[in-house]
Formats: C-alpha cells, structure tokens, sequence
C-alpha cells in the first residue's frame, strides 16, 4: 500500500521507499526525514510476509541511509496486541535503544510517544 509522503522528501530516500514498495506488494512503508534526523514512521508487512527477514532488510537499508546522510533514525514502535516485547526485541537487536534514562536525547524524543533510537558510528 502506497502511503502518502511529504513533498521535500529527498529523492534518493523517495527511491529506497519506492524500491521496497515495488519488491514487497502489501507492505506498508513510511519513512520521512527532516534536518535532525531519519524517522521511520511504519514498516508493516502482511502478516503471511511478516517473520521472513524482510523488515530487517528494510531497516538495515535504512540505517545505510542514514550513516551516508549522517543522522539518527527515530521511531515510535506501535505494536499490534499481544507483539508488544515482539517489536521491542526486533527494534533493540538491530541496534535502537530505548530513548529513556541516561540515554535519552531530547532531540528524538516525543512528548506522549515511547522513542527509540539508532545513531550511526561518529553521530553524537
């Protein structure tokens, strides 16, 4: 399902978005930026695509992005009933803490939402 994007999005995210949505029909796939960071808004595959490592290749190109455009991604994992440790593992295995504590980075964070976040080797 094609979701709708903000008209400044730089083209070669648009192009990764776009390739995704080409090779995955069914997947859902929001992901925005802006001058402080990478936001991945939603990866949602259906659930016969889902557990088959393709969310994980959609966030690894994703973190390649950012590491080449030198940002962090954020995210708010929203997770369907019952998935909630789910998501939360998928999301800290590849990298994303929780953006609380002694790590927490006012920059990412939202005021009502849980952030997590993954910053690129040398992005303070």
């Amino acid at each position: 399902m094609k979701m709708y994007r903000i008209a400044h999005l730089p083209p070669e995210l648009e192009k990764l978005c776009d390739f995704f949505e080409a090779k995955y029909p069914g997947l859902s796939l929001a992901v925005y930026e802006n001058e402080f960071r990478v936001y991945i808004q939603e990866i949602r595959f259906p659930p016969d695509m889902q557990s088959q490592g393709f969310g994980t290749e959609v966030v690894e190109k994703v973190k390649e992005y950012a590491t080449k455009v030198g940002k962090p991604i954020s995210l708010h994992p929203e997770p369907e009933p019952r998935k909630k440790k789910k998501l939360f593992d998928f999301y800290k295995d590849r990298g994303f803490v929780h953006n609380k504590g002694r790590k927490t980075d006012y920059r990412l964070t939202e005021p009502f939402a849980r952030t997590m976040y993954w910053k690129p080797p040398g992005v303070v």
